[in-house]
């Protein structure tokens, strides 16, 4: 059988299915929680300077518009009114607690350092895109995992014993560069696993997660308000995940393409017994002629090469298509073709009503770019999800981890730029909303290049990419004119959409009853 058929036979939605199903959600919380955790480690508690030895705060600080100084105090008190920095703060914890910025006094000339803290996030963030992709797809998805996890865990739960900034903020620069070596495998893993028809949904769940993280990051915080047991507690989600990480199977896809049938029976064998499958065939996988016998040279490399090579592949053709529109579409946060327009014209009706309107500081004005500002952000998670899962349906199984990689890689230099276009507004009105609207539209456009995957298996090498990619514009008409007054039915129970064949004009089904390839 094929993988897909033997997934189908083994459940294609049983315990296995569900056990990654739980540990991607759970990461998927722990993106908000590592991401934006600084938002609470390095909260700002109010704060003015200290008291002189036998002086009162009237006077030692000064009392600037309705509150003591917070950078200022009287170098002579009593004497002059003279000034100078502080050398000591005092921290009211009483309400919002105890934070980095309280304990290591970073305000007034060390205020910038929580900000570098949280850009060091970021940074993490890329660089474990480089290293956990490449590493995961020549190692393996389990490994990568169970081993990112572990270290992860230790490195964060050492976060709360740090007893300086400098120690902080490298332990949390590691933490989030081994979180993208967990993050990145377990999606693919959890797509890799699943059959065509399951992936929209199964996506979908995991997505909608970082958003709860965020909901649930602000309860954690208002009950625990000491930083070191709130970074302890953000930890909770990956040390659940650590419990019965070593439940998860590898990835049969990933077996195959790495030509290890007989680890890839043994694995889809403890699958299936897993999820309470019996007489479940033996064996079950078995791989086509032209997969052992036709593999081309590029894909040869691709299975056996080195990291390095594995990426130069993602920059050649056919995967530098998928690389390059992938990428751009996640840099600009506008992931597909019906997102794009929504959100264009979203932010161009927010640009129209912030010239036109009678009163744009009025109550209905604010009402509807309130509204437009939440109905973009509404079919942005749909754009999220849809990029996901073009990544999984697109990306060779042998480069899968690593073409995710990149994209995420080039999403987080769009992070860093966001600041910088927000504050060109300063000199430009409404400069941030044109530049959304113009990286919407070219990936509309661009989008249009690639082709559907809706029911499509995998690709499992660039050869099988490339014959994906071959749908033009010139092929799609011709199929358009061969169907012409053809009534369109839905397949009949036990057929299901395998692929293209024909470079598009045909589909390859599947009939799951007879075990036999159909072409429509």
């Amino acid at each position: 059988m094929e993988i897909d058929d033997a997934l189908e036979s083994a459940k294609s939605l049983g315990n296995t299915q569900i056990v990654i199903l739980v540990a991607t959600v759970l990461m998927n919380i722990e993106t908000a929680l590592t991401m934006l955790g600084n938002v609470f480690l390095a909260k700002n508690p109010p704060y003015h300077c200290s008291n002189h030895s036998g002086f009162s705060l009237n006077e030692s600080v000064p009392f600037v518009e309705g509150a003591y100084a917070t950078c200022l105090e009287y170098s002579n008190p009593g004497v002059s009114n003279e000034t100078r920095e502080c050398s000591s703060w005092e921290f009211d914890t009483d309400i919002s607690g105890k934070s980095i910025v309280s304990e290591w006094s970073l305000v007034c000339d060390k205020d910038v350092l929580p900000r570098i803290s949280q850009a060091l996030v970021l940074a993490g963030f890329a660089f474990g895109s480089i290293l956990g992709g490449p590493v995961a797809d020549k190692y393996g998805r389990r490994p990568s995992i169970l081993l990112s996890l572990v270290i992860f865990n230790i490195v964060g739960l050492s976060v709360s014993f740090v007893q300086n900034y400098l120690t902080f903020i490298i332990l949390r620069f590691m933490m989030a560069t081994i979180f993208k070596a967990v993050r990145i495998p377990i999606m693919n893993l959890l797509f890799e696993s699943l059959v065509p028809r399951h992936r929209p949904v199964a996506g979908l769940i995991p997505s909608s997660m970082v958003s709860g993280g965020l909901m649930i990051m602000a309860g954690i915080a208002y009950l625990v308000r000491d930083w070191r047991y709130l970074n302890a507690v953000l930890m909770i989600p990956t040390l659940i995940i650590m419990v019965f990480s070593w439940f998860i199977p590898e990835s049969v896809r990933w077996l195959l393409s790495q030509n290890k049938q007989e680890e890839a029976e043994q694995t889809m064998q403890q699958l299936a017994s897993f999820n309470n499958v019996k007489d479940f065939p033996s064996p079950a996988l078995s791989l086509p002629a032209e997969n052992t016998n036709d593999v081309s040279s590029s894909d040869k490399e691709s299975n056996e090469g080195s990291n390095l090579r594995t990426l130069l592949q993602l920059f050649k053709q056919p995967t530098w298509t998928v690389t390059a529109i992938l990428s751009f579409n996640w840099f600009g946060t506008t992931r597909t073709l019906l997102s794009a327009f929504l959100s264009s014209s979203g932010a161009m009706l927010g640009i129209i009503i912030r010239y036109y309107a009678l009163d744009e500081t009025s109550l209905t004005s604010k009402i509807l770019l309130t509204c437009l500002a939440i109905f973009g952000r509404f079919v942005m998670s749909f754009a999220l999800l849809a990029c996901i899962l073009l990544m999984s349906d697109l990306f060779p199984t042998t480069m899968r981890n690593s073409g995710t990689a990149i994209v995420h890689l080039i999403g987080n230099m769009g992070s860093f730029a966001s600041p910088l276009v927000l504050y060109l507004n300063k000199y430009f009105r409404h400069f941030a909303l044109i530049v959304m609207v113009c990286f919407c539209l070219v990936s509309a456009g661009i989008s249009l290049i690639l082709p559907d995957t809706v029911g499509t298996t995998q690709p499992k090498t660039p050869a099988d990419l490339q014959k994906c990619l071959i749908t033009t514009r010139e092929t799609t008409a011709k199929c358009r004119e061969n169907n012409k007054g053809k009534k369109m039915t839905k397949p009949a129970d036990g057929i299901r959409l395998t692929g293209y064949v024909d470079h598009g004009i045909g589909l390859q089904a599947r009939d799951t009853t007879s075990k036999t390839n159909l072409v429509i």
